[in-house]
């Protein structure tokens, strides 16, 4: 009995050099996505073409149009006429065989001319297929053979504190290095929005994935990949006083990227749906004052004419409550719904009307500027 309990003892010492640690587990798992993903991740480079007499402003000097202007012309002996040039770099995803690339609408945007590299270092003149602002997605196209499109993976399963991989080609033309590079963190949140102010262009950007994985220039519209080798999101911005890396990256989930792909891909416009209603956010008092039990919910402000919520019969200082089945408790909540139905939908919306609860159905149209422009 003892012998026996002797070797089990000396089997299980002998054992634990050859099991893997949980180090080493986490160690391989990182090298395993970069090996499986890197192949599908690109470099994209930019050139927007335009002349001073424009009035064209380059971001990173914040000075006025016209002083810039004239700064060049004098010291650069050039006219207002004079074809200058402004060199954008960032990353991309591909996610189809026949050459379609996932990336950011901010990273081609204006863009005269746009040129793809590939991991393996062959390089494409590139065209967008499509692009959308809300989402700050766009799609492009290259005409190439063998390539490997990623996996795009789930992102409303994704959780804080979850184990990620940025991967792109930050600062690439610096480091005249094809391959991409990797960073490693953790999912920091979920649901997070960003304003306009860190971006410097559109609106706000709602239910972004943030986390610390490091991002930097020319990781823009690279993939955010789970340790399975799924893509989760597209990394587009990062929060910083300094415009370097501080430990806030975002993401667009790879879920909104899926509800459009086809349509980008076709070259489809997006449309989203609207309301045509103007929002605040309650009180106590004005809960009180509206006979409302507490105050969750999105006020309306201002319902306006011939929009889909005047037809619904919604009017001022009701109180939607839920849209669906999704709770709103703010007017951003509201706000975030909406954002990401398309025209057409049929929503039925809870609201209180002075502590009367009523049920009214909405249907989604176009904004009245998308409607001018189709």
């Amino acid at each position: 009995m003892k012998r026996n309990i002797l070797i089990t003892i000396l089997l299980f010492f002998i054992s634990l050099p050859l099991r893997a640690s949980p180090l080493g587990d986490l160690e391989n798992a990182f090298a395993e996505v970069a090996e499986k993903v890197g192949p599908a991740v690109v470099s994209i480079s930019t050139v927007q073409t335009y002349r001073l007499g424009t009035g064209y402003l380059v971001e990173p000097y914040e000075l006025p149009d016209q002083t810039f202007n004239d700064f060049i012309s004098r010291y650069f002996m050039v006219s207002p006429e004079t074809e200058l040039h402004k060199y954008g770099l960032g990353s991309g995803i591909i996610v189809k065989e026949t050459g379609e690339i996932l990336t950011n609408r901010h990273v081609v945007q204006g863009a005269s001319e746009i040129d793809v590299t590939l991991s393996d270092g062959r390089k494409f003149k590139a065209t967008v297929k499509g692009s959308d602002s809300r989402s700050d997605l766009a799609i492009l196209k290259i005409e190439a053979d063998h390539l490997t499109p990623a996996q795009l993976g789930n992102s409303s399963s994704v959780k804080t504190g979850e184990w990620v991989v940025a991967i792109g080609n930050p600062f690439g033309f610096l480091l005249k290095d094809n391959q991409p590079t990797v960073t490693v963190g953790v999912i920091s949140a979920t649901h997070r929005k960003l304003p306009e102010a860190g971006l410097g262009q559109g609106p706000y950007y709602f239910d972004l994935i943030q986390t610390d994985a490091a991002i930097n220039p020319g990781n823009s519209g690279g993939p955010l990949v789970n340790l399975k080798g799924e893509v989760i999101g597209i990394n587009m911005a990062i929060f910083s006083s300094t415009g370097s890396y501080s430990g806030v990256g975002f993401a667009v989930p790879i879920d909104v990227a899926k509800e459009i792909l086809e349509d980008l891909i076709k070259g489809d416009k997006i449309v989203y749906g609207w309301m045509g209603l103007g929002v605040g956010a309650l009180d106590e008092r004005m809960a009180k004052e509206l006979h409302l039990p507490d105050s969750r919910g999105a006020l309306v402000l201002k319902v306006f004419e011939n929009s889909s919520s005047e037809k619904a019969g919604i009017t001022e200082f009701d109180v939607i409550r839920k849209l669906g089945n999704i709770p709103i408790n703010t007017p951003e909540d509201l706000i975030q719904e909406i954002s990401r139905l398309k025209v057409g939908t049929h929503l039925k919306v809870e609201l209180l009307r002075r502590g009367e609860a009523l049920q009214l159905e909405v249907i989604l149209e176009a904004h009245p500027l998308e409607r001018e422009k189709t």
